[in-house]
């Protein structure tokens, strides 16, 4: 499916379940659950379509400001479906507030100090709920990295810091392979796969040879 087709498909995707779960959740009282069945079964089905949420997450990484808030949505439901406490909202907003930080780190150069830190706070654990998924905001790191118009080089550095200040390297690893693996099952949007795949193996060998430095005695007792 060309680009800018998967764009008007997430678009309304994103706006129907935005809809349903603004109806849903409204209506709340003696209806609650039933109607947070409907948004369970609306989010499970998400789930069963997570290519289309990695879609999403390629196209944040390429998108203008004008064009990230029906993707942006569709991400922080998919990590966030409950909306417990009505939080979603704020979720939103940090995650907005993660996407103004990447764009900018990725379109500065050097790169800028305030722009990264902000971005390592809001990967740190916290425990309050108003604060998005870390993996919601690695998953936006990792595809920036992979498909933004950006050099190899200035993508690892961005990874590399952001990752090793944030102590969040293994999961890094974890989402990039994932990220493999679904662009594996042909849910890449680009045209230049091969350069794409190129940069996939080159981060990985980055990232591993980041954890050997962090677990040098894992390492030394894999070689024997």
């Amino acid at each position: 499916m060309p680009q800018e087709a998967w764009r008007h498909h997430l678009n309304w995707l994103s706006c129907s379940l935005q809809r349903l779960t603004e109806e849903e959740e409204e209506g709340a009282g003696s209806r609650s659950t039933r109607g947070h069945l409907r948004v369970f079964e609306a989010w499970f089905l998400l789930i069963q379509c997570a290519h289309w949420v990695q879609v999403a997450v390629q196209l944040l990484a390429t998108s203008q400001p004008a064009d990230c808030g029906p993707p942006l949505w569709l991400l922080t439901f998919y990590h966030h479906p409950t909306n417990r406490g009505h939080h979603r909202a704020s979720q939103l907003v940090h995650a907005k507030e993660a996407w103004d930080h990447l764009r900018s780190l990725f379109l500065a150069h050097p790169l800028p100090v305030d722009r990264v830190q902000s971005l390592v706070t809001l990967l740190s654990p916290k425990p309050q709920p108003t604060t998005p998924s870390p993996f919601l905001i690695l998953s936006l790191l990792v595809n920036f990295c992979v498909f933004f118009q950006q050099s190899l080089s200035g993508s690892t550095e961005i990874l590399q810091t952001v990752v090793n200040r944030s102590g969040l390297v293994n999961e890094a690893v974890c989402v990039l392979s994932a990220l493999e693996l679904r662009l594996n099952e042909d849910s890449c949007l680009s045209s230049d796969t091969n350069r794409v795949h190129l940069r996939i193996k080159a981060l990985q060998n980055t990232l591993t040879h980041m954890c050997a430095a962090l677990n040098p005695a894992n390492t030394h007792t894999h070689k024997h």
